[in-house]
């Protein structure tokens, strides 16, 4: 007795090899879901341990060199209104003892590799500071040499004038290292959201391969039993 089904007018046995390009391609899908979501999670953790690591957004940096620069300011001021030529030359020598900081602190800033903005202010803060250390060192010649009035005059005619542009430039640099920080966490927060977004494609593509892997036993299961039955037919 001919058992085929086209014969018999039994429905054609439909064969595994069918359902594998969609078994294929969900697994794809998840592999795939998976691959971009450890990437960025990997990205966004290196991006995130980079940017609260302190130095790294450049502004505990600049809270340094806030601090130096009014440090150096404030002794110059204490040398400029006292009396004592013992003291005003203990605080002249404090005001001139790190000098270097200041150029030290904007090099380690360059090397953070920020944006060119950042770069810029720094250079010309350094500009305006040398600037401020010509006016400051001179008007504290004058204090030692005992011409306290006419140190005066020069640190109120140049030395108030070049701090404050020391200060504009400061304000400069504060003001683009923010907006670079704030442009860093933006980017990170897209980060987690986008792994985030893709860890449901995959969580979406496992269910999915799991779904088909269950309808494919339970094809192969029927399968097998037609089979079995054309058999004893």
């Amino acid at each position: 007795m001919e058992t085929r089904a086209g014969l018999t007018g039994s429905p054609p046995v439909e064969t595994p090899g069918k359902r594998k390009p969609l078994l294929i391609g969900a697994l794809v899908l998840a592999l795939t879901g998976a691959g971009f979501a450890g990437f960025d999670l990997y990205g966004g953790a290196c991006a995130a341990a980079s940017l609260y690591s302190g130095e790294a957004t450049g502004l505990s940096l600049f809270y340094s060199l806030d601090h130096v620069t009014q440090q150096r300011h404030t002794q110059f001021l204490n040398a400029l209104g006292g009396t004592d030529l013992n003291r005003q030359r203990t605080f002249a020598d404090r005001a001139g003892a790190a000098d270097g900081e200041v150029a030290d602190i904007v090099k380690k800033l360059a090397r953070l590799d920020p944006a060119p903005a950042v770069v810029r202010d720094g250079a010309d803060l350094l500009g305006q500071w040398q600037s401020y250390l010509e006016a400051r060192d001179a008007a504290i010649g004058l204090i030692l040499n005992r011409s306290p009035e006419i140190a005066v005059t020069l640190a109120t005619e140049r030395g108030d004038s070049r701090y404050q542009a020391v200060s504009e430039a400061m304000g400069r640099m504060k003001r683009e290292l923010e907006r670079t920080d704030q442009q860093q966490k933006r980017a990170l927060r897209l980060t987690f959201q986008r792994a985030g977004a893709e860890l449901l494609i995959l969580f979406a593509g496992t269910f999915g391969v799991i779904c088909v892997l269950l309808r494919l036993m339970g094809f192969l299961r029927r399968t097998n039993r037609l089979i079995a039955r054309a058999k004893d037919g």
